[in-house]
């Protein structure tokens, strides 16, 4: 299953619509799109952003094999980004969407 499948099942899972979940992760509509049929790369940056929002991890999004623990995959580089998104997931009810959005653009660039 490429990344772009993966993210798709995902925003359906929880119900979003495709541009309300594009607004919400800082990304065009067209864009999300074409990270959706494959046209486009999923990065590192923006599948942290849509992991956050989806409430899953950035690993599973990004590469095939499941099998691999996300942290193992992550340089020592990436250490910071993994504790940023994990303290969000703790307070993420008291967050609103806008504010996922600026945390998100500030941790991954």
């Amino acid at each position: 299953m490429t990344p772009g499948e993966k993210l798709r099942i995902e925003i359906d899972k929880k119900g979003y619509k495709y541009k309300k979940f594009a607004e919400m992760t800082g990304v065009a509509p067209t864009t999300l799109s074409r990270i959706l049929t494959g046209d486009r790369n999923l990065t590192k940056k923006y599948a942290v952003r849509a992991a956050t929002a989806l409430n899953v991890d950035p690993g599973y999004l990004l590469y095939s094999d499941e099998t691999v623990p996300y942290e193992v995959r992550m340089s020592e580089g990436d250490a910071e980004v993994q504790e940023a998104v994990k303290l969000i997931e703790r307070n993420k009810e008291f967050l609103t969407a806008d504010q996922i959005k600026t945390i998100l653009h500030a941790i991954s660039g």
